[in-house]
């Protein structure tokens, strides 16, 4: 199993734990985010990356993680059907995760 069928299915066992509208709310304003939904895999990996900066994480393994998660996402893309991964991933990730990078 891929690294991120497994944080994919981690996301779906979880799916009944909503993070706070405060969280929610936090995660759009620290970051500077559009919305944040936790549908899809994309805002698990932004709230981890948010906990790792709010940890003292080295700004450097933070970006890694992120690299990593675009390339795993990019080889699952490419792997399996489109409508298979668009209800994984969303369509707007790189953009995401871009903004992401720029908080980081």
């Amino acid at each position: 199993m891929r690294c991120i069928e497994i944080l994919w299915l981690n996301s779906l066992r979880f799916r009944n734990i909503d993070p706070t509208n405060a969280m929610k709310q936090c995660l759009k304003l620290e970051i500077g985010l559009p919305y944040v939904n936790f549908k899809t895999i994309g805002d698990y990996v932004i709230l981890m990356c948010y906990y790792l900066k709010m940890l003292k994480q080295p700004k450097g393994e933070i970006k890694v993680f992120i690299r990593e998660f675009e390339r795993i996402t990019d080889n699952y893309k490419k792997s399996v059907n489109e409508e298979v991964s668009a209800k994984v991933i969303h369509p707007d990730l790189l953009s995401r995760m871009q903004i992401l990078k720029s908080y980081i």
